[in-house]
């Protein structure tokens, strides 16, 4: 008899902890981002701070030199600035902004195109009248390095 109270209480023990195990899934955090979507309790300090299973991790904040985006910096398949209002001028050879220059300046940039050469990304900045009657400085920029170009156009009769 002794043996079946000890069997039915062993049966009883065992069923009762298995009804009383409770299933830990502990997420597994190993930064802030995991942290916080885990769900745990973040301190609104600079930078926010967030503890898990007993650990803190601190939000990383980049600095204003890290966090540089160049807002209007997409570039088209020719290097121009479009966002900027560039945008490619096959007879001239590089990009312009259209609307700023006039017949004679765009014949200065051409001319001036071909005296250093196209490259990707060339850009018009300013035809501007030089030192003389017939001179022109026209100011290029490739990928944010300026080159300026002394022009002298023949003088029409």
């Amino acid at each position: 008899m002794n043996v079946k109270i000890l069997l039915a209480m062993s049966i009883f023990l065992i069923v009762l902890m298995m009804g009383c195990k409770t299933e830990q899934t502990a997420s597994i955090v190993t930064n802030f981002e995991e942290c916080v979507s885990a769900g745990n309790p973040v301190a609104e300090s600079y930078p926010r701070q967030c503890v898990a299973n007993g650990q803190m991790y601190t939000e990383e904040v980049l600095t204003p030199e890290q966090d540089v985006q160049l807002i209007g910096g997409q570039r088209d398949e020719h290097g121009c600035l479009g966002p900027a209002g560039y945008s490619w001028d096959e007879e001239i050879g590089a990009c312009t902004r259209q609307w700023e220059l006039n017949e004679a300046q765009k014949q200065v940039a051409k001319l001036a195109v071909a005296k250093i050469g196209q490259t990707e990304g060339l850009t018009v900045v300013e035809v501007l009248p030089g030192s003389c009657e017939e001179c022109y400085t026209v100011t290029f920029d490739t990928n944010q390095e300026q080159t300026v170009v002394e022009i002298k156009t023949e003088k029409a009769d």
